[in-house]
């Protein structure tokens, strides 16, 4: 665009434009065409005003501080209260629905078999009537619970393709579908969830993958639950995915905890050594393991090496498949050269409960619960939820002790090294906190800002107004998304709309430098006057400068502001397919572009003015 404005445009200019016609001689079409048919005059007599109004006041010094203190104050208070609920990344409209369903322990594969038909049994109507037929108008509606509202409205899904339904080994089933209509694949979502807690014994929920997925959850909280002692994580986990299934705004896409079946043991036999016996037989625990293994699936004892390729090789017992795991107790083992015992003779084999699956972080038991957020929740506000309601509750009664862990990760912890690397972290009055908000982007990039307008205007006082104006845009970016969010509620604070900031307080100086540098022009004689057709101006005094300077730059400010908003505008106004990734960036650069423009043309001439005029003052002390 630099090259462009500096080499192309005034060679196309010169070419357009031509030989200039007198305007008497110029038809009357053509007059009015370039007068804006009237609209030229007009916004003419509009710049009269401004620099009257702004030669009015910059004649007080009360004035002055009045509309800085009133601009900055303006500014500082409406971020904090216009700032919407802030997320991580928006979800999009991703048009396929995914459910996962927990049922008892001991389901096999022909269980699941026949959930699954009943399942299909009730989705059936959905996949054969199409799209825009009565049969499509005659489906069954479907519950839907509002979660900003709290109440439970009944919607009716649109017709579904490709659905399908998965049963696995360890009993965890899947099911899921595509909706014929775009635009309501969260109706398809409610479908799921209703078939669902059709089922008995089922716990499971169905939810609108995000577009853009990380980790386990989209628009999500991950709680890290870990201890030393596997019964009292599983006893603490147990509570709060009960307290968040008793939660109407937590629990609309169901928790997924991680194992799945961390409340249910499942039954196993155990076979520990009689350490006297074994000792006596020269049979060691490894020894004993291995026998075990090999009773089972099978035990690798070696590798083969065959044409440069390892073949594992394992020994297998012929009778593994008895159905029966005790059968291990009369399993003969030859335990010295004429010593043949059962394994009963030196182990203790018993049946028992046992956990399917443990996991573990930082070498703690742990268990993982996944909580999916509606769209209409931000992040922020959903670890408030849990922290007041779900949190805090146990901890008060006493249901979590002190043992326990509990993390937030996943997109919640994400966020908070998205927000500390963005505008650092806040952590008191200590160098830490300093450090980490003079280390942030969005320090660096108003500081590399600042440095490059010191290096054109060849000093630090003129930049430092300019940057005023960035506070000014902030709050007009934060006033542009709070009035998308209030019409489009999912539309929140993430981290995409958080670098429309960042690129605003590159764009909304330019409005600045067009007003100071004029008026430094005019202060030193290098500028010519609009009034005086062209003609070279003597040295202005700094009040009529800054005056001159507004009139002369209102039209290009008001030009390049209308065609940068006419640009953006239909980022944020308009609907279709990826549109919310983009409309909060779009909604911030409007709103800020908008709100400096207006607030830049008071506040750069008063604080210009204020800054001349003490230099002046200090300049005639110090002389």
């Amino acid at each position: 665009r630099l090259i462009v404005s500096v080499m192309v445009i005034p060679v196309a200019a010169s070419r357009l434009i031509g030989d200039v016609v007198e305007p008497a001689k110029r038809s009357k079409f053509r007059r009015a065409f370039e007068s804006g048919f009237g609209l030229a005059p007009l916004f003419g007599k509009f710049n009269d005003l401004i620099a009257k109004f702004i030669h009015m006041l910059l004649g007080s010094w009360g004035a002055r501080l009045a509309v800085a203190g009133t601009f900055m104050l303006i500014a500082l208070v409406g971020s904090y209260v216009l700032m919407p609920p802030t997320t991580y990344l928006p979800t999009g409209n991703r048009n396929l629905v995914f459910a996962a369903l927990i049922p008892p322990p001991g389901y096999n594969l022909d269980k699941q078999e026949k959930i699954g038909y009943r399942v299909e049994s009730v989705i059936r109507p959905y996949w054969e009537a199409e799209l825009g037929t009565p049969d499509a108008e005659a489906l069954p509606m479907v519950p839907h619970f509002n979660p900003t509202t709290g109440q439970v409205d009944m919607v009716q899904p649109a017709p579904i393709t490709n659905f399908f339904f998965v049963g696995l080994n360890d009993g965890i089933m899947f099911t899921g579908a595509i909706s014929a209509d775009d635009s309501r694949v969260n109706e398809g979502a409610d479908l799921l969830n209703s078939v669902i807690q059709q089922q008995p014994g089922i716990f499971g929920g169905a939810s609108k993958l995000p577009l853009i997925r990380t980790g386990n959850v989209g628009n999500g909280i991950e709680l890290e639950i870990s201890g030393p002692r596997l019964e009292q994580v599983n006893q603490v986990a147990g509570a709060i995915f009960g307290m968040i299934l008793g939660n109407p705004q937590l629990n609309q896409k169901f928790p997924v905890p991680d194992p799945g079946n961390f409340s249910v043991p499942q039954e196993e036999v155990q076979v520990r050594a009689d350490l006297v016996k074994a000792a006596d037989l020269g049979v060691s625990n490894a020894d004993l393991g291995l026998i075990i293994r090999m009773l089972g699936d099978g035990a690798i004892v070696g590798e083969y090496i065959f044409e440069g390729d390892g073949i594992d090789l394992k020994i297998l017992a012929d009778d593994q498949n008895t159905g029966e795991a005790t059968y291990v107790a009369d399993v003969p083992i030859a335990a010295g050269p004429e010593q043949v015992v059962p394994i009963s003779g030196f182990a203790n084999i018993f049946r028992t409960t046992a956990p399917q699956q443990i996991n573990r972080i930082e070498r703690q038991r742990s268990v993982t619960i996944q909580i999916e957020l509606p769209d209409e929740i931000a992040l922020d506000d959903g670890m408030a939820i849990v922290d007041n309601e779900v949190l805090t509750p146990l901890r008060a009664s006493g249901a979590i002790p002190q043992s326990i862990k509990i993390r937030k990760a996943g997109t919640a912890a994400k966020l908070r090294e998205v927000r500390s690397a963005l505008l650092g972290e806040w952590q008191g009055f200590n160098l830490g906190s300093l450090m980490s908000m003079f280390t942030s982007r969005a320090f660096l990039a108003l500081l590399v800002v600042f440095l490059l307008m010191a290096a054109l205007f060849e000093g630090w006082l003129y930049p430092l107004v300019i940057m005023l104006t960035v506070p000014l845009a902030t709050v007009g970016g934060f006033l542009g998304l709070r009035i998308v969010h209030t019409f489009v509620p999912e539309q929140q604070l993430d981290v995409l709309t958080m670098l429309g900031f960042v690129i605003l307080s590159g764009v909304v100086v330019n409005n600045a430098i067009l007003i100071v540098h004029q008026a430094l022009n005019f202060m030193r004689g290098t500028a010519a006057s609009e009034t005086d057709d062209g003609e070279k101006h003597e040295a202005l005094e700094p009040r009529q400068a800054i005056t001159e300077s507004v009139r002369s730059r209102v039209r290009p400010i008001f030009m390049s502001t209308l065609t940068s908003v006419g640009g953006m505008l239909p980022l944020v106004i308009s609907p279709g397919a990826g549109s919310e990734l983009y409309r909060g960036l779009g909604s911030v650069v409007v709103g800020g572009l908008l709100v400096s423009t207006v607030f830049t043309l008071l506040l750069v001439p008063s604080v210009m003015s204020m800054v001349v005029d003490l230099r002046s003052i200090m300049v005639k002390r110090f002389r």
